[in-house]
């Protein structure tokens, strides 16, 4: 069974309600593992339009540790900047 953390980040977010966002889309809740799970076990879906699951795995995981740098303030190598722009 995929478990998949949205529901817990929107329930966090409501325990201080002036950080509240405005959305009511839970897709933006998701975070790159979670879209890596949700493509691996739908992966019958979006196989003919991504064609190689490992290669789409691979840069959610390089775009999380992208996120996760800027997340915490950390200014990126020229390398993750290319990578960006790439993705």
């Amino acid at each position: 069974m995929m478990h998949v953390k949205h529901p817990e980040r929107k329930k966090e977010e409501t325990q201080f309600p002036w950080q509240v966002s405005s959305t009511k889309n839970n897709l933006e809740y998701l975070s790159f593992p979670d879209l890596s799970k949700i493509l691996a076990n739908q992966w019958d879906v979006f196989k003919e339009i991504l064609k190689d699951q490992k290669q789409i795995d691979l840069r959610l995981n390089e775009l999380d540790q992208i996120r996760n740098a800027i997340g915490h303030c950390r200014i990126l190598t020229p390398e993750s900047i290319t990578r960006l722009e790439q993705y």
